[in-house]
Formats: C-alpha cells, sequence, structure tokens
C-alpha cells in the first residue's frame, strides 16, 4: 500500500514481457471469441464489397444496354417535337403575314379565299381554328378547311346521251339491259337540268350481282359518260363512322372524311362517289357503323357533318352508286335511300365469250402482237366453258395467261404464230394449277 499525499493507492506487479498465450490466457472470454471470429467477419466483409461491386457493374453493363436501344428512339422523337414545333412558328407567321399583306403570297392570301367562299361555316371554322393559337391549331385542318373554301358549286352539265352510250359499250361487254336503264336514268337527269330543277330523289344507284360482273367499271363508265371525277371508297371490312365523316381533331392521326376528301381532291362538288361492297361493313363497339354516318348523305338533305373539319360537306349535285353482291344484307334504312336499283345477273355463256374476245383484243393490241397470231376459232368458246365464277373475272384472268403465253413465243420475221387448241387448253389448265 502506497500513499501520496494522503491518497491511498493498490499497485499491482505487471509483466510487460509475458508472451502472448500467457497474455490471452489472461483475457475474458467475450474478448477470446471476438479474436476468434475476427478472420470469418473479414473474410464476409470482402465478399459483400465483390457483391457490390458486381452489382454495380451489372447495373452499369444494362444502363448502357438500355441507352443502346432507346437512345435512337428518344433522339428522334426529340427531332420531331422540334419539327413540329419549328412548323407551328412557321404557321402562326405565315398566317399573319398573310392575313396583313394577302398580296405578299398568293397561296396564303387568306383572307382572298375567305372572301370568295361561299360557305360561311367553312369560313367560321377556319377563323375558330386560327383563335386557337400556333399551339393548339391543326395545320392539317386549316390547309384541308382552305382547299374544301376554293371548291364551288359549278352548273350542271348536260349528258351528250350518245356519247354516253359508246362509252357504256366499250367500257362494259353485255347488260345491255342495265345499261339501258342507265341511259334512261340519264335522260332524266338531262331533262331536269334544262328545266332548272333537281331530280325529285337524290341521284343514289345501286347495283347488285355477283363478283366479277362488270359493277365498278360500269360506275366509272358512269362518270366518264356524264365527265365527272369518280371517287372510289372501298366499304368492305370498314368499322366505324371515321371513314365516312372523319375523327373528332382531337385525336392524333385523325383525318376528315371520304366525301371531303373527294372534294379537296378533285376541286368540285360534282363528281361520282362509288360505294363499293357496301354490305360487307363492319361496326365498331366504341364508333358505330359506316351505314349510320352514310344515312345523312342519302337522303334528301345529301350533306353529312364531318366531324373532323367541323362542317357539313354537301354532295347534293354527286350521284351516289353503290355496288353489292347481296342487296338484300343492306339495312332497311339504306336500301329506302336508293333510287334506282339495277340487279346484274350472272353471265351467260355467250356474256363470257365476248368478254373474252374482248379483253384478249386488248392484251394482244397492249402487247403489239394483234397482228401477228393466227388464233384458233374456238377460242373464245373454250375460255368461256372453262372460266369459274358467274362473273368475268376469270375470264380476263385466263385471257391475260394466254395472251402472255403467245408473247413469249418465238416468232420469226414475217411470219405469224399458230397458236393450237390444245396449246389453250394446256394453257387454261397450267392457270387453273397455279390458282
Amino acid at each position: 500500500m502506497t500513499s501520496v499525499q494522503g491518497v491511498k493507492y493498490n499497485l499491482y506487479p505487471v509483466n510487460f514481457r509475458a508472451d502472448n498465450r500467457q497474455s490471452r490466457q489472461s483475457d475474458p472470454p467475450m474478448l477470446i471469441r471476438q479474436q476468434q471470429q475476427m478472420p470469418q467477419r473479414k473474410k464476409e466483409k470482402n465478399n459483400q464489397k465483390l457483391m457490390q461491386s458486381l452489382s454495380l457493374g451489372v447495373g452499369i453493363l444494362a444502363s448502357l444496354t438500355l441507352v443502346a436501344l432507346f437512345l435512337p428512339q428518344a433522339i428522334e422523337q426529340f427531332r420531331s417535337s422540334a419539327k413540329r414545333r419549328k412548323a407551328e412558328k412557321a404557321l402562326e407567321k405565315a398566317f399573319e403575314n398573310a392575313l396583313k399583306d394577302p398580296q405578299a403570297n398568293p397561296n396564303s392570301a387568306l383572307d382572298t379565299i375567305l372572301e370568295n367562299c361561299k360557305d360561311k361555316t367553312i369560313v367560321r371554322a377556319v377563323k375558330e381554328e386560327m383563335e386557337k393559337g400556333p399551339m393548339s391549331m391543326s395545320q392539317k385542318k386549316i390547309n384541308a378547311l382552305l382547299e374544301l373554301a376554293k371548291v364551288n358549286e359549278t352548273k350542271l352539265k348536260v349528258v351528250d346521251i350518245e356519247k354516253a352510250k359508246k362509252i357504256l359499250d366499250d367500257k362494259v361487254i353485255g347488260m345491255e339491259n342495265v345499261k339501258k336503264q342507265v341511259i334512261e336514268f340519264l335522260e332524266y337527269r338531262n331533262a331536269c337540268i334544262k328545266a332548272g330543277i333537281k331530280p325529285d330523289k337524290p341521284l343514289v344507284i345501286a347495283l347488285d350481282g355477283p363478283p366479277g360482273t362488270a359493277k365498278t367499271t360500269l360506275c366509272k363508265a358512269v362518270a366518264e359518260a356524264c365527265e365527272l371525277p369518280s371517287k372510289e371508297i372501298s366499304m368492305a371490312g370498314a368499322t366505324g363512322k371515321a371513314k365516312i365523316i372523319g375523327n373528332e381533331s382531337v385525336y392524333q392521326g385523325a383525318s376528315w372524311g371520304e366525301f371531303a376528301d373527294g372534294q379537296i381532291e378533285h376541286k368540285t362538288k360534282d363528281m361520282v362517289y362509288i360505294l363499293d361492297e357496301l354490305e360487307k361493313t363492319g361496326t365498331s363497339e366504341h364508333n358505330g357503323k359506316p351505314d349510320d354516318a352514310l344515312l345523312s348523305f342519302l337522303d334528301g338533305r345529301h350533306k353529312g357533318y364531318d366531324d373532323f373539319l367541323g362542317v357539313d360537306v354537301d354532295i347534293s349535285n354527286s350521284i351516289v352508286m353503290i355496288t353489292t353482291n347481296d342487296y338484300n344484307k343492306l339495312s332497311e334504312p339504306i336500301r329506302d335511300r336508293i333510287s334506282y336499283v339495277y340487279h346484274i345477273k350472272p353471265y351467260t355463256l355467250e356474256e363470257k365469250a365476248a368478254v373474252a374476245r374482248f379483253k384478249m383484243g386488248k392484251a394482244l393490241e397492249y402487247h403489239k402482237i394483234k397482228d401477228m397470231v393466227n388464233l384458233p376459232q374456238n377460242i373464245y368458246d373454250t375460255i368461256a366453258k372453262e372460266a369459274k365464277g358467274e362473273g368475268g373475272r376469270d375470264v380476263t384472268n385466263i385471257s391475260e395467261n394466254i395472251t402472255h403465253k403467245i408473247f413469249c413465243l418465238p416468232r420469226e420475221k414475217g411470219k405469224k404464230v399458230d397458236v393450237t387448241s390444245d396449246m389453250i387448253s394446256r394453257w387454261i389448265d397450267e392457270a387453273h394449277k397455279a390458282a
């Protein structure tokens, strides 16, 4: 016991030279276990650092892969957005310049176009769209409205009946009864035009018959006979009303309907619309049936509201022609709005032979070998007998295939190529097997 300034201390001798073994033996048990676990913990810590490094590497690799995959799309989207912003600014500037000085750019002289437009609903629609500002207005819609504003009604033309008869005979083989009825309709139309009145019914004509009986060809021939442009609208498989009256302009990729498109394309309200295979339309769960949109165009109003353009499209000076393979499948409201129905019967063998003669003559003339071939006398009857179907489509295909075979035959200068009946039969069999 030692005392320093009255304080007592217990002093124990410490052997600093004792070896490690003696030191460990004197350590408490908890400290010994911790010292034994240190190598294992160090190993686990190293493994943990290794796994973190691997995870980081995998993450970097995945990020680089995603960048490689989606960077081109992101760049293209950015460029598209930049182009759209640039176009909107250019459109805004063009409109401002045009309204300030219509003579500066005749093509953009909006005041002049709108002043000459008789349809005030189009004028109002253009101005309303322009008032939305460059970020909301649609350049596509405004351009379409301006093109529609340029379309003015013209005086209906009297059809040259003799010329119309010749066109129908040149374009359509057979169907004499149907062509006669069409000519009678055109004569009535001429009488109404001369009297300064419109026909008492909208001019809606339906042609019903089997496939391949030249219904669409006859429609186009009627348009040519009336000297009017035609717009063919394929209705097979069409669903929803958008095909007829367009989409609302709020949808991306929206556009106007086919009736407006015809007037914009041909710059006239006087034309022939051909609704091909109308009975084959479908139904959209959210957008209804095309038939519903057609009703207003086919009834006495002869006009319909286009959802994209926001204006009525007037087709009162036009002729609407409908083709069907089964007229009875049309809805009753559509049938009630049809003025004339012409039923086309299946082709007879004589009519098929006449079609074969016509098509072969056209094909040989096109290949410039019409006067260089000797054909068998019964070739057209053979084609008519072998052709499939009730119409003339297979007749046309066989006639064209035979012409191709003849065109590929070796020819000597100054001599005609002899084509035998056996060759014709073999070529027809080959054509059917290939089909």
